[in-house]
């Protein structure tokens, strides 16, 4: 797993060093964004093996309905950034055109982390909308920050006085309070990293055929999991503290490196909505999942921009 893992750290590392200017990267998502919306809307329809066999909802190409909505949700906020920043009409309306297509898979795939990370990426637009409507009477940064904190004051709220309110959200999306077993997972994982602290299993360890352990728990849990279904739980279990500690500093890096950039409308947004699919979904640091990727094409950028701001952020 280090091997693929480090071998997609070279690759976009190289790529940056030819093209330097981000633009480049946003040309190369758009043209991979079409070919997967283009592609999975045909499959889904025409092919009857396209869909998860233990929903029945759409999966496309992917292993799982879950994988198909993590990719629909990215896809979704490629296409709709690029969008923004288009000047001709033709442009707009196909990205446009795309960018409703993702929302269509993704709610065809009913993967209910993926629709949070949707509702939690219409959130955040949402607050930066009234940041910046209000910028005028400077009120924006007041009212945004006031919107944040009362809706963070309401969920306590309800969970404290109305415990019964978690049974009642988690319904929404098809889940119990457990969501789906995962806290049983969590707990798994929990005691996997006391036992192996503070170095952990090593990446790819624990959830590996070869693990003695997996047997056990695949007796409890029938349907196979091969993951904790929390990203941040599996890089504790297996990177051990140190490793986490690596993990949080590359991500603290790369939020506030982001932040600085006036083009970050796509790649400060889109670590965030990564990192609340992560929650649920491990989904960082897994070779072949596009979360992976664009959170270490991301860093390399962070890297490189830190070294010539100037020329990183060049449209």
């Amino acid at each position: 797993m280090a091997l693929r893992l480090f071998t997609i750290f070279i690759s976009i590392t190289v790529f940056f060093i030819h093209h330097p200017y981000f633009i480049s990267a946003d040309k190369i998502l758009k043209y991979i964004a079409a070919l997967f919306v283009l592609t999975s809307i045909i499959i889904v329809v025409i092919i009857p093996g396209a869909t998860d066999p233990d929903f029945n909802t759409w999966r496309g190409l992917s292993p799982s309905k879950n994988i198909f909505g993590q990719v629909s949700v990215l896809t979704l906020i490629i296409t709709l950034d690029i969008y923004l920043r288009q000047n001709t009409l033709i442009n707009k309306i196909l990205l446009l055109t795309l960018s409703f297509i993702s929302l269509i898979l993704l709610f065809g795939s009913q993967s209910s982390t993926s629709i949070i990370g949707f509702l939690a990426f219409c959130s955040i637009i949402s607050i930066r909308v009234v940041d910046k409507f209000f910028k005028p009477l400077n009120l924006g940064r007041f009212l945004s920050s006031a919107l944040v904190l009362s809706f963070a004051f309401s969920v306590v709220l309800l969970l404290v006085v109305f415990p019964n309110i978690l049974e009642s959200f988690t319904a929404l999306f098809g889940k119990d309070p457990s969501f789906t077993g995962r806290t049983d997972l969590w707990l798994i994982a929990l005691n996997s990293f006391r036992e192996h602290f503070p170095f952990g299993t090593a990446y790819g360890a624990f959830w590996n055929a070869a693990n003695k352990d997996l047997v056990a728990i695949h007796i409890i849990f029938p349907w196979l999991p091969m993951q904790a279904h929390s990203g941040i739980l599996d890089t504790l279990n297996e990177g051990g503290i140190i490793g986490f500690i690596l993990f949080i500093s590359a991500t603290i890096k790369v939020l506030i490196q982001s932040w600085k950039f006036r083009d970050k409308n796509l790649w400060f947004y889109m670590i965030l909505i990564i990192l609340v699919l992560n929650t649920q979904e491990t989904t960082i640091f897994v070779p072949g999942y596009l979360a992976t990727t664009i959170f270490i094409l991301i860093y390399v950028r962070s890297i490189f921009s830190s070294s010539n701001p100037n020329k990183m952020i060049k449209h």
